[in-house]
């Protein structure tokens, strides 16, 4: 399942090794993170959805799971 960190980072040229750098965080953390079995801490989402240009809102569920991506529903 692909999640919309995943997808933002993968739209951005992204490789998860940048997004952690950028973030601050160990690189197992963004993958983990994409993977759905991570929940990292408040202030890690914050960043890492700074990073992608996301609202920690669009990228997170409450309970701080990444959020699924659904695809592109106009087509």
């Amino acid at each position: 399942m692909l999640t919309k960190v995943a997808v933002r980072r993968l739209v951005c040229g992204l490789t998860q090794r940048e997004v952690a750098h950028r973030a601050g965080v160990h690189p197992s953390v963004v993958c983990l993170t994409e993977k759905r079995r991570l929940v990292a801490k408040e202030e890690v989402r914050r960043r890492i959805a700074e990073v992608l240009g996301l609202r920690v809102e669009e990228a997170f569920t409450e309970d701080g799971l990444a959020r699924a991506w659904e695809g592109d529903r106009n087509g």
